[in-house]
């Protein structure tokens, strides 16, 4: 089972901080169960830059205007998971969505996908 968490946030520095705090808490976990075989792995995406202009005076001075940026950055987790039972695989999602509650200024997206 492939596991992909997508972090968003517009500060790089606490996200930085969030995704190594989940990243901890991902592998206390998962060292709990012995029999889980993991490959874990982070991924920094490249930033993204959304460019606003404003104008100053709506009528009159059309040449005064205003430019306003806003930064996405994003990280992504995948987290390779072979034998994991049913059991095992509702505390794990219980645990991931405990863990992307805590942290704050994040946007965090779990995505699932079964291998055959």
């Amino acid at each position: 089972m492939l596991v992909i968490i997508k972090c968003r946030s517009y500060n790089m520095a606490l996200l930085d901080k969030n995704v190594n705090k989940l990243l901890a808490k991902i592998k206390i976990f998962l060292f709990s169960f012995p029999l889980v075989k993991t490959k874990l792995s982070l991924a920094t995406l490249p930033s993204k830059k959304r460019i606003f202009t404003v104008l100053k005076s709506a009528h009159v001075h059309k040449k005064a205007r205003e430019q306003f940026e806003l930064k996405t950055y994003s990280k992504i987790i995948s987290l390779n998971i072979s034998l994991f039972k049913s059991p095992y695989l509702f505390f794990f999602n219980r645990f991931l969505y405990f863990c992307k509650s805590i942290s704050t200024g994040i946007d965090c997206q779990i995505k699932y996908k079964v291998n055959k």
